[in-house]
């Protein structure tokens, strides 16, 4: 049964996540919020002193994990209505509360590599 629940987690997020390629999984997990930690620990060094960057830097910190999981779990809904693939979940005889939850257990991986690159990037700027 574990097996393919995996499995099932598996195939979904490769259906219905389509940025998987390289660079725009690096941009999206890595970049961005490396980048908007940079960008507010500058805008608080600069405007309002180092205490308001250190604020700044664990707020987009923890802002990370909630933007990359819920932009990647609505984009599987998304694409769910979009390619018909709906009506097909809801006519089948599987459980459809394990199928939901396997849309979006491989993102929580995302959300923690966000975190890991935002917690690093502000390793760097505090």
């Amino acid at each position: 049964m574990l097996t393919n629940f995996a499995l099932q987690s598996y195939f979904a997020y490769r259906g219905l996540f389509l940025w998987l390629h390289w660079w725009g999984y690096i941009g999206n997990v890595v970049l961005r919020p490396v980048l908007f930690v940079v960008i507010f620990a500058f805008v608080g060094r600069f405007a309002q002193g180092s205490d308001a960057a250190e604020e700044y830097i664990i707020g987009m910190s923890a802002y990370a994990i909630p933007f990359i999981l819920l932009s990647g779990i609505t984009q599987c809904f998304n694409y769910d209505r979009t390619f018909g693939t709906l009506p097909i979940i809801f006519s089948s005889a599987a459980n459809r509360f394990v199928v939901y939850v396997t849309r979006g257990v491989l993102h929580y991986s995302n959300g923690l590599l966000s975190l890991i690159a935002s917690v690093a990037a502000a390793n760097r700027f505090v």
